[in-house]
């Protein structure tokens, strides 16, 4: 069943012709892409190339114009409250509140989306990502690793229908990144939530994300589903970041 603007039923979140300048520079140009229930989303592309702008779009966290970008059927730009219900976000770690403890944190982000979550669900991510130690602690004494950790928890906590994570693996010790990864490809293979993940680490894309948008100058560049990858690695005998490094050198 498809409803407005072209969506499906089954899309979490939908983008339609996202372009965004900041100042006089256009970062992203006419970005179309959705996200259906189950999918792990993962997007590759150099420094610079406008991933980080494309999240803080999503994220709402810079204006765009409506009926641009949707969750779960609802508008960013129009219904932002009942939007952010509906994702987790892994904030950048230098952004925490150091005053508060972990623990304090977390609570905040649940109570921001009048979420209850059992005392067993937060044991368990704070065990997965080994933070169980420091929740009771001042995020001003965390290294940067528990930092990252702890972003990543408030993003998973309540199972929301979509959890951002803008280059969360990119310092995570290779333990809580194995959990972390699995876990994520054990969710999205149930249809639990869908996962968006920016990366620079090409073989984890490769390896567990069931679609791949790579975006270059701030242009979507080449989407593959799962299978279209396989396909095109066949043909080519090429792995995704050969293929990725030959549209950037064209």
């Amino acid at each position: 069943m498809v409803s407005k603007k072209g969506s499906t039923d089954m899309e979490i979140m939908h983008i339609n012709n996202l372009s965004k300048n900041l100042g006089e520079e256009k970062i992203l140009h006419n970005i179309s892409f959705s996200i259906e229930q189950g999918e792990f989303v993962g997007i590759i592309g150099p420094n610079g190339a406008g991933k980080t702008t494309l999240f803080k779009c999503i994220t709402g966290q810079l204006s765009v114009s409506e009926d641009c970008i949707s969750i779960t059927k609802y508008d960013i730009a129009k219904q932002s409250f009942f939007a952010k219900q509906s994702f987790g976000y892994a904030c950048e770690p230098s952004i925490l509140p150091t005053q508060l403890t972990g623990k304090q944190f977390l609570t905040l982000i649940l109570a921001s989306k009048n979420i209850e979550v059992s005392e067993n669900e937060m044991v368990f991510f704070l065990d997965m990502l080994s933070l169980k130690h420091k929740i009771e602690h001042s995020i001003g004494t965390y290294s940067q690793g528990m930092k990252q950790k702890l972003s990543i928890i408030s993003a998973l906590v309540g199972k929301p229908k979509l959890i951002i994570l803008d280059e969360s693996l990119n310092g995570l010790d290779p333990v809580s990144s194995y959990h972390l990864k699995n876990y994520l490809k054990e969710i999205t293979g149930k249809k639990e939530s869908a996962v968006l993940l920016s990366s620079h680490l090409i073989d984890s894309i490769e390896k567990y994300c069931s679609k791949v948008i790579m975006i270059y100058e701030g242009k979507l560049r080449k989407i593959w589903t799962r299978e279209e990858l396989l396909q095109e690695k066949k043909e080519t005998q090429k792995d995704l970041e050969q293929l990725f490094m030959e549209i950037i050198l064209q």
